[in-house]
């Protein structure tokens, strides 16, 4: 509502708030964002409006006379391990490094990740509370996607040793900055320490990328690519779920149904695998 609907039609009174205007909104809205954030939003004013008819304070919902935009699904893009590698190695140097890798290695939403302060940080967690967003040019901390977005999501040694390098380079930073370093708390910031824009962040993603051979990916990917690694190491849906925030495993699994094929192949086993010993996990994921 704060970052589609209001910027567009958030001035008008009920009373202007006909159909063509609407689909004009909602048809701008697929144009700068997507189809899929566009019938999201009118789905949200129609829950509006609809309380605005049982109080009456217009006779019908004129949203009820606007169509949905058709929306194709984009297909996401899963890098092999070698072009996950290939680019972490080109942007071992860069500053975002530190970003781009906490992106693959947790599966955190890129507004999510720019929201993090260092007092989500508590020993090998981080607590997602907030997303970044930016509404007319304006930076802000909203609330995150869904109500399972507010989660606690471990880390591995490795991951903390890259932010702990990260919080060293970054206090350096504001030694020369000083005073004028505007966001202290936070994780990930400019060299001068104001918010990041995704745009920015985005290019710079690309550019490394562009370096590399394979199909260029999202931001966003690198939480698919994430959630595609930890289904190869068989972990369960209701686990996945909970760590990414997904509102219901049932999502994962629907989202990750090419992914978890392999697991439905291994569960075809014979009786006497079903009742012999239980191998040992370690040894199955060294083969």
């Amino acid at each position: 509502m704060q970052k589609y609907i209001n910027p567009k039609l958030g001035q008008l009174k009920l009373s202007k708030l006909t159909p063509l205007r609407i689909q004009t909104a909602l048809g701008e809205i697929a144009d700068e964002v997507s189809p899929h954030t566009s019938n999201y939003s009118r789905s949200t004013l129609s829950s509006a409006l609809d309380q605005a008819v049982k109080w009456r304070l217009i006779l019908t919902n004129p949203v009820k006379s606007v169509n949905r935009v058709r929306e194709e699904k984009r297909e996401m893009t899963i890098w092999t391990t070698e072009q996950i590698v290939q680019l972490l190695d080109a942007a071992k140097d860069h500053r975002l490094y530190p970003l781009f890798y906490l992106a693959i290695t947790s599966g955190i939403r890129i507004g999510e990740l720019l929201a993090l302060t260092w007092d989500d940080l508590k020993g090998d967690t981080l607590q997602v509370r907030h997303n970044l967003v930016k509404e007319g040019g304006v930076f802000s901390l909203a609330s995150t996607k869904t109500s399972k977005g507010r989660r606690t999501v471990s880390i591995a040694s490795d991951t903390r040793k890259v932010l702990e390098q990260h919080r060293r380079k970054q206090e350096m930073e504001r030694e020369v900055v000083g005073d004028a370093w505007q966001q202290p708390g936070h994780i990930f910031t400019t060299q001068i320490g104001t918010y990041l824009d995704q745009r920015n962040v985005l290019r710079v993603w690309h550019r490394f990328q562009d370096m590399n051979d394979g199909p260029r990916a999202r931001m966003h990917d690198a939480r698919h690519i994430h959630i595609s690694l930890l289904i190869r190491r068989r972990l369960d849906a209701r686990t996945i779920a909970d760590r990414v925030g997904h509102s219901n495993p049932a999502f994962t699994l629907r989202q990750y149904a090419h992914a978890f094929e392999d697991q439905r192949q291994a569960a075809a086993v014979t009786l006497d695998e079903l009742l012999g010993p239980i191998p040992d996990s370690d040894s199955n994921d060294s083969k």
